[in-house]
């Protein structure tokens, strides 16, 4: 009900009790951390995209999210842009690793049944992408918009889905943006973004899934970190990296 009261940190980082009713959006409210309760895997819709030119109709569009999808996400989230222009269309992943462009290109091909060609700067292959008008049509649906750098978000069937799918999510946001320091004392691990929504959405997941994390904004780059003195510094790393 709106009178009762929950135990919640608001944007000055000080603990307090709140009615429901008056609690704010960015305000984070406590969980006991042995409830285990997850969304489900939602089933996707099926659009009618029409074919462009001589385009071949062999896209597979995703019937439901699951935890492949969900790594899908987060590689792109971290790595991934789109381009659209009168007459064209690109979905890429910039990645200068070739066993990383090896894996991204076999999971568009199991997902979407696509194949992936390069992307070439200076005579070296510097990642990956895809001209197809009905992906990015369907990027465009699946992610609730167009996205840059700046406002990239989570898609709220990745976002409220089944907990496998939500670590499939963050493994490939840190394999891509992410980032690990071995200290004398403590390790750290941390994920950098320019997005605040999807900085917001890392820091609520890690601590949806018992893991405890700082949010810092530096420079005009988002920061969420995991430090040993919060948890176990490995046990995040199996939880999470995989």
């Amino acid at each position: 009900t709106p009178n009762h009261k929950l135990f919640v940190m608001g944007k000055n980082g000080q603990p307090e009790w709140k009615k429901a009713g008056e609690i704010d959006p960015d305000d984070y409210v406590a969980l006991h951390n042995k409830v285990d309760m997850w969304g489900e895997d939602q089933v996707l819709s099926i659009l009618d995209f029409k074919l462009y030119g001589n385009e071949s109709s062999d896209f597979n569009q995703p019937t439901k999210v699951t935890p492949e999808l969900g790594y899908f996400t987060g590689l792109w989230l971290g790595d991934g842009h789109m381009y659209k222009s009168k007459t064209t269309r690109e979905i890429g992943y910039t990645q200068i690793e070739s066993n990383r462009q090896k894996e991204f290109s076999e999971l568009c091909g199991r997902l979407f049944n696509l194949s992936m060609r390069d992307i070439v700067k200076d005579n070296q292959i510097r990642g990956k992408r895809s001209g197809c008008h009905r992906f990015y049509d369907w990027m465009v649906y699946f992610l609730g918009g167009t996205q840059k750098s700046i406002n990239k978000k989570i898609p709220d069937s990745i976002y409220y889905g089944s907990r496998d799918t939500i670590l499939a999510c963050l493994r490939g946001l840190f394999e891509t943006d992410g980032n690990l320091y071995a200290g004398c004392k403590t390790n750290t691990a941390s994920f950098v973004t320019m997005s605040k929504i999807l900085a917001k959405q890392v820091h609520s997941l890690l601590l949806s899934v018992g893991v405890l994390a700082s949010l810092r904004l530096t420079s005009g780059w988002y920061t969420v970190s995991v430090g040993s003195d919060h948890v176990p510094f490995y046990s995040f790393l199996i939880l999470v990296i995989g």
